[in-house]
Parts: C-alpha cells; sequence; structure tokens
C-alpha cells in the first residue's frame, strides 16, 4: 500500500515510540487478574491475524505495513539488547489516522521456576522505569481463558495501549493511536482486543 511522505513519518514516529516500549512496578499479586470483557463491534473488525499462540482480528481499515516498513520496525527492536527483546511478527498500519499496531513474541524471558505474572511483574517494573514521569495506567485482566496485563498511557499526541498476553511464548500486542483520531478508532481497538484468544493447534 503506497503511503504519503507525511504518513509514513506520522507511523514511523509512532512505530519508534512503539518500539521503545518494547525494551522496557505495579504491586499486583500474582493471581489478580480480573474477568474483563471489551465490546465487540464486529462492523469495527478488519482481518484476522496471530501472533505466536494467540489469535485476534486488527481494527477496520488496518492494513499489513509494507515489507520495508516491517523491516525497519524488525530493525529498532532487535536493535534491544536487554533481557525482554522481542521479536515482531507483524505490523499493521492505518496510514489515514496514524494508527500503529505491532505484534511482538518475546523469547527465552522466563527464568527458572517463573511463571507469567512473575515475568509480567518484572517487565511492568521495567516498563516503568524506562517511562519515569509518564502517566501509566496498570490492570491485570483475564480475557477469557487468556490472562494479560494492559498498559495504557496519554500523552499530548497519542493515545498508547501495550498489551503483555500469558502466550507460549508471551506475546506483546502495541496499539497506537494520535489523540485527536481516539474518538473515531477507539471503537475499533477495542472491538480488535475483545477478538484475543488461543490458537486451537
Amino acid at each position: 500500500m503506497p503511503f504519503s511522505i507525511q504518513a509514513r513519518f506520522v507511523l514511523f514516529t509512532a512505530i519508534l515510540l512503539l518500539s521503545v516500549s518494547c525494551r522496557g512496578s505495579g504491586e499486583t499479586s500474582p493471581g489478580l487478574f480480573r474477568e474483563y470483557r471489551f465490546t465487540v463491534d464486529s462492523t469495527r473488525l478488519g482481518s484476522p491475524t496471530q501472533v505466536g499462540s494467540i489469535s485476534f482480528q486488527v481494527p477496520q481499515d488496518w492494513a499489513a505495513a509494507d515489507s520495508g516498513l516491517v523491516e525497519r520496525v524488525r530493525q529498532i527492536v532487535r536493535s534491544d539488547t536487554g533481557s525482554f527483546s522481542a521479536e515482531p511478527a507483524v505490523v499493521y498500519v492505518n496510514p489515514r489516522s496514524g494508527g500503529v499496531l505491532i505484534g511482538t513474541t518475546f523469547a527465552a524471558v522466563l527464568k527458572a521456576g517463573e511463571i507469567f505474572s512473575d515475568w509480567a511483574r518484572r517487565f511492568v517494573h521495567h516498563y516503568r522505569a524506562v517511562h519515569e514521569g509518564q502517566t501509566i495506567e496498570e490492570e491485570w485482566l483475564l480475557l477469557g481463558d487468556v490472562r494479560a496485563v494492559q498498559l495504557r498511557s496519554v500523552d499530548s499526541l497519542r493515545v498508547q495501549f501495550k498489551f503483555l498476553i500469558d502466550g507460549n511464548p508471551p506475546v506483546g500486542l502495541d496499539y497506537s493511536i494520535p489523540r485527536a483520531q481516539w474518538e473515531t478508532e477507539g471503537r475499533a481497538v477495542e472491538s480488535s482486543l475483545g477478538t484475543i484468544h488461543r490458537r486451537k493447534f
């Protein structure tokens, strides 16, 4: 899909913001996952996709990024040598609204005897340290049978959601939407999140 230079700049800026997030404490009990169901509007959904052991549908009108943009995202994310290194699996964009979705898998992240909630607490602690001074809302959710941690932040430019999902390996979903577009894109993002489920092998 051809993008204008301005659309590419907006998308690349959002990708940089999201990739920094991948390098990344809430004091949450390991078993404290609140059951939650996102409202799904099927008219706001696009194509199905998968990241690791997790399947979901992308928001409507969000298309797979071209290979050049995907490779740039991979280079940015792979340059992180921290303990939370991630491998990008999918990148979707909406050039009209400037929305970006990056799906990643985390490799070799669990320490001996560690479970998902332990790893997620370590990630959240590091994420908060990297984003010191930024207000981050944190929720530990049970989406059907899938455990997830939601980290949400809003600044003057963008609304950003990071989801850590209990997959094998753990999965990260990052949604970034320009704040001015949130009113129109918010329902589509919520609908996308409402379709998260484990793949049936």
